[in-house]
């Protein structure tokens, strides 16, 4: 696999509104995919590319486009006082989901702090029913459900990536994260999600009560996303998280784990005086292309301004 530039590249450059965000995920039902994103800053744009005073940041926002033109999007930012909400300083950082039925099934980190402080605190599911294909703010439920395993010293959190693979081999797989600094990626599988009945993938095979889990890859970023094609399991992102080194790995067998991966692209143009940096590259399939987003960001809160710097740049993949 190779990366390219796209014709989209800088799609999400914005000047009025939805004027960047991260945390990009997709999921597609019928003819529409459902976009949204985590930290978002909504406001103007002055022609020198500087945000205007009285921009803010939401902790969430959401999308709609048609599959043939995908990134012609309705940006949606609901009222976060009503929206996925805590009793607490905590937020939520949107993870994968999954579409069921008339519901989106959305994972989600609940998270303390600012910045690069952040901690996360648990994890928490909601359902979101879906109306005419589009998300029903009004009526979510947050469920009593938690995909969270602490083993010794170790936690991990899954939701980074759903793979629903029942057509192929019965299972639907939750990939998770370590809370170490080597970021180890981890696996759980179930027939049916939100099910009790879980397997954990173990050194010596699947488990309900794991005493140790099996690292399928290592230094891999909080967010990406695991596929499945050609009979092989494949998964897109960026190196240990903040890294301008895009990964690829694939592997016949998840419980071999992923095979020693390679850069597919190496991030350019980030400006050093800037302090901008590149992370959580994801691939999203949609209407039969394969495009990667990464995210670009400033270790300085005030270089924020610079509209530039916020927001997701797209690649395509070559064939």
């Amino acid at each position: 696999m190779k990366l390219k530039k796209s014709k989209y590249f800088d799609v999400f450059y914005k000047t009025s509104g939805w004027t960047g965000g991260d945390g990009v995920y997709t999921h597609i039902i019928d003819d529409t995919i459902i976009w949204y994103f985590s930290d978002t800053f909504v406001g103007e744009v002055d022609e020198q590319g500087l945000r205007k005073d009285g921009f803010v940041m939401k902790n969430h926002s959401f999308g709609y486009a048609k599959v043939d033109d995908p990134f012609n999007i309705e940006f949606i930012y609901p009222q976060e006082r009503e929206f996925l909400q805590t009793n607490d300083n905590t937020y939520h950082w949107l993870m994968d989901g999954m579409i069921l039925e008339d519901y989106l099934y959305l994972m989600t980190f609940k998270m303390s702090g600012e910045s690069f402080g952040f901690q996360i605190e648990g994890i928490d599911t909601f359902k979101i029913p879906l109306l005419h294909n589009r998300l029903n703010f009004s009526k979510y439920e947050r469920l009593d459900v938690n995909y969270q395993k602490t083993i010794g010293k170790t936690t991990y959190y899954f939701g980074v990536s759903i793979l629903d693979n029942k057509q192929v081999d019965g299972f639907i797989y939750i990939f998770g994260v370590s809370d170490q600094a080597d970021k180890k990626l981890v696996v759980l599988r179930t027939r049916h999600f939100l099910s009790e009945h879980v397997e954990y993938l173990t050194p010596t095979g699947w488990s309900r009560n794991p005493k140790t889990l099996k690292p399928i890859l290592k230094s891999i970023a909080n967010e990406l996303r695991v596929y499945y094609e050609d009979n092989r399991f494949k998964v897109v992102y960026s190196h240990n998280g903040i890294s301008n080194d895009i990964m690829y790995s694939e592997t016949e067998s998840i419980e071999k784990g992923f095979k020693k991966p390679i850069v597919i692209y190496e991030i350019d143009g980030l400006d050093l005086s800037l302090e901008m940096i590149g992370y959580n590259a994801k691939i999203h399939l949609l209407n039969d292309k394969k495009y990667v987003t990464y995210h670009v960001n400033t270790y300085k809160d005030d270089n924020h301004r610079y509209a530039k710097i916020y927001y997701p740049r797209v690649l395509e993949v070559e064939v």
